[in-house]
């Protein structure tokens, strides 16, 4: 028999008039933004937030060639991640993308799946998260069991969930590594260089509520400065969205706070994220970036995984692991 993989992700907008429907399929999930007005209303308001946001964001992405570069590379790491799962195995996965806010969409992957009429042997989650948040990985999970009513009932039992996978140790040595050849870029040591991990912000709300992704960043992040020892290290958080209060300090506040201290050589690295999108390319490349050498900071951006061959090789030992 086959196996089948969604790859589960938020989306991104390929191209200029994918932008605003994305941004408001975004604003419309309360379970992702929850603005407390009501699902009801929160929906009707989300295109007019859409609407506003876009001025300010279309010429983001335009310095980004038009739109994410998610899709693409999405793409092309699957390719390599079935190369890898079937030489390995010595069985096919046939892999489908799945997102949440732009096509294609997860009831696409679970409308082809179905179509197989059961010659699955086994169905793999894998988020494109490294880390579990009930606002990422959890909507995309509730979203494939909801569309999933439509596979066949055999189905049911096959299902294999992948929560998370920020500790594997080869993600690890992965992500140790594009840190290593970003202080090679600043001609400097890793015993002389600040480390500053910038993970995605969730609310402070969900954070107390038990929700385990600020724990597994922060273990994400020991485990790399365990391998790599470096001068320094701070956590910080980017992209928060809305008036509820976030998790601090941002990484704007973080890049302050070191350069107050007199720190001067700086690797970023962008913990929680696996591809590069508008985040990585505009946020710390462009504006983050700005404001480092503004406060007298050299800084640069370890690389993150995108469609290389090491990260292919994490995901297929972590399906393998599974067998």
């Amino acid at each position: 028999m086959r196996d089948a993989l969604i790859a589960l992700g938020m989306g991104g907008p390929s191209r200029e008039d994918d932008i605003e429907p994305f941004l408001a399929n975004l604003f419309a999930d309360k379970e992702l933004i929850n603005f407390h007005i009501g699902a009801f209303l929160q929906k009707k308001l989300a295109p007019l937030i859409a609407k506003r946001r876009l001025k300010r964001v279309k010429p983001r992405y335009r310095l980004m060639g038009g739109g994410s570069p998610q899709f693409k590379l999405t793409q092309e790491l699957l390719i390599k991640l079935k190369e890898i799962y079937e030489s390995n195995v010595g069985r096919t996965v046939d892999c489908f993308i799945g997102m949440c806010y732009s096509p294609p969409y997860i009831t696409d992957a679970v409308k082809e799946i179905a179509l197989s009429k059961g010659q699955y042997r086994r169905i793999y989650l894998l988020p494109l998260y490294p880390h579990y948040c009930a606002a990422t990985t959890g909507v995309a999970f509730n979203r494939f069991y909801k569309a999933a009513e439509a596979l066949p009932t055999e189905y049911s039992d096959k299902i294999v969930k992948i929560d998370h996978y920020y500790s594997h140790p080869a993600f690890i040595e992965a992500a140790a590594k594009r840190i290593e050849a970003a202080a090679a870029v600043l001609g400097k040591q890793m015993k002389d260089i600040h480390l500053l991990f910038s993970a995605h912000s969730i609310p402070m709300s969900l954070a107390e509520s038990g929700d385990p992704y600020l724990e597994q960043v922060v273990q994400s992040v020991q485990f790399i400065c365990d391998r790599l020892k470096p001068c320094g290290a701070a956590t910080a958080f980017q992209s928060r969205t809305g008036f509820a209060k976030w998790l601090k300090p941002t990484s704007h506040e973080a890049v302050a706070q070191l350069a107050a201290e007199g720190v001067k050589d700086v690797v970023v690295y962008p913990i929680s994220f696996i591809n590069d999108h508008i985040e990585t390319l505009y946020d710390i490349d462009v504006d983050l970036n700005q404001y480092a050498k503004k406060a007298g900071l050299n800084m640069a951006r370890a690389e993150v995984f995108n469609a290389s061959e090491d990260f292919a090789e994490v995901l297929a030992d972590v399906l393998q692991r599974t067998q």
